[in-house]
């Protein structure tokens, strides 16, 4: 279970990565005034996910490493 959400949580955080950096690549390539905003709001919601998911990859972890240390789970 603890590998499962590791590999889960990975995946994820590579594709707000992903959606981060193509967001980016527009903005500053493809500079057009009438796309500009859904990318941009599209990119920062990338890089909002992919903070979210470290922060919660941190929060969560050591509590599962206990359970699975301790109670064998």
């Amino acid at each position: 279970m603890f590998i499962l959400l590791g590999a889960f949580s990975a995946l994820w955080s590579i594709g707000c990565l992903a959606l981060f950096l193509s967001g980016v690549y527009d903005i500053l390539v493809n500079e057009m005034p009438k796309r500009w905003m859904p990318i941009a709001v599209t990119s920062w919601i990338g890089l909002a996910l992919i903070i979210f998911c470290l922060g919660v990859g941190f929060a969560v972890a050591p509590w599962l490493l206990i359970l699975r240390l301790y109670f064998h789970v």
